[in-house]
C-alpha cells in the first residue's frame, strides 16, 4: 500500500508544481456508473458508482491522474476505491480522442447485509479504453467500457480473514461502463 501512497503523492505534486505555468493542462471531472440486475423472479439489485477525478495533461497524448470511487450496492454494501492513471490518447479530428487508462486502484468493501459484517480489501491493475468528446471550450463528456486487468480481493467476515480472490481476465459486461464530465483548467 505504501507505493500506492507514493504514486497518489507524486501525481499530486506534479500537478500542484505544474499549475502556474500550465493552460488547460489540468482536468476535473465526475463519473457516474449504474448496473441493474436480476435473477429470476427476484428483486433488481442496483448499483450505483461515484468517482471523482483529478488529471494533468503531460503532452498532446499522455495524461495522468488520480481518482476516488464511491460505490452502492442497497442499503448494506458500500465500496470505496482510490487509484492512480496513466493515459494514453489518439485524436481522432478536433474534439473527439480515444484513449486508455492503465492504472492501479486499492479498493475496501463493505458488507453489513447478514448476520455478520463483511469487509474486504483489495488492490487492481488493469487498462481500461475510453472516449472523450469536447462539446464546449473547457468542457468534455466522457465514456469507459471495459477492462483487462488483474485484482486480488481479501475477505473478512466478523474477525476472520478468508483467502484472497485474485482475478485476471477480460471485462466486458454492462457494470464496466462509467460515462462522465469533465472540466479542464
Amino acid at each position: 500500500m505504501t507505493n500506492l501512497k507514493r504514486l497518489f503523492t507524486l501525481v499530486l505534486a506534479i500537478g500542484f508544481v505544474s499549475f502556474g505555468t500550465a493552460q488547460e493542462k489540468f482536468w476535473a471531472g465526475l463519473d457516474v456508473g449504474f448496473n441493474s440486475s436480476k435473477v429470476g423472479d427476484g428483486d433488481a439489485v442496483n448499483t450505483y458508482e461515484l468517482s471523482p477525478t483529478l488529471g494533468y495533461q503531460i503532452n498532446d497524448k499522455m495524461g495522468i491522474g488520480v481518482n476516488l470511487g464511491f460505490g452502492s450496492e442497497g442499503e448494506d454494501q458500500s465500496s470505496f476505491g482510490l487509484g492512480a492513471f496513466l493515459r494514453y490518447g489518439v485524436s481522432i479530428g478536433d474534439k473527439a480522442t480515444l484513449f486508455g487508462d492503465l492504472g492501479v486502484a486499492y479498493a475496501s468493501v463493505s458488507d453489513k447485509s447478514g448476520a455478520e459484517d463483511i469487509t474486504a480489501t483489495g488492490f487492481s491493475v488493469g487498462i481500461s479504453p475510453g472516449f472523450l468528446y469536447r462539446f464546449a471550450d473547457k468542457w468534455s463528456a466522457v465514456a469507459h467500457f471495459g477492462n483487462l486487468g488483474f485484482s486480488s480481493l481479501t475477505p473478512k467476515v466478523g474477525d476472520t480473514e478468508g483467502d484472497a480472490i485474485t482475478d485476471f481476465g477480460l471485462n466486458l459486461n454492462t457494470s464496466t461502463i462509467g460515462i462522465g464530465v469533465q472540466f479542464h483548467f
